[in-house]
């Protein structure tokens, strides 16, 4: 487990170094609250690499991210708690891009990112 890996950090990084993955972030500030907030994701590369790019742009308070664009509307600019999990492993990069779709279509959550 390497200390500045998300999904690691925040006990989802079983398959961190993978590639070809599909990613949950959840925001475990709204969680508290008892609100249900996700992002689906999926990236060609391993969740280890686009945490850190989602951590990064978070952090920078990049306003094309999903996070802080969340941190903006949902909680008036101060930056949230997240936490990332991998879900699974897709060898093809339609399968990859299929599932996350369905799991934004079929998600229950209160608030998607």
């Amino acid at each position: 487990m390497r200390t500045n890996c998300f999904p690691c950090s925040t006990g989802g990084g079983q398959q961190c170094e993978k590639n070809g993955v599909a990613y949950r972030i959840e925001c475990l500030t709204c969680q508290l609250a008892g609100k249900s907030t996700l992002y689906e994701g999926e990236t060609a590369r391993n969740a280890f690499t686009r945490g850190i790019e989602h951590r990064d742009s978070l952090r920078l308070e990049d306003e094309e991210n999903p996070l802080w664009k969340h941190c903006l509307v949902e909680h008036q600019g101060v930056k949230a708690e997240f936490g990332m999990k991998v879900l699974g492993v897709h060898r093809s990069p339609l399968v990859r891009q299929v599932n996350e779709a369905v799991r934004i279509i079929i998600s229950k959550a209160q608030c998607i990112m």
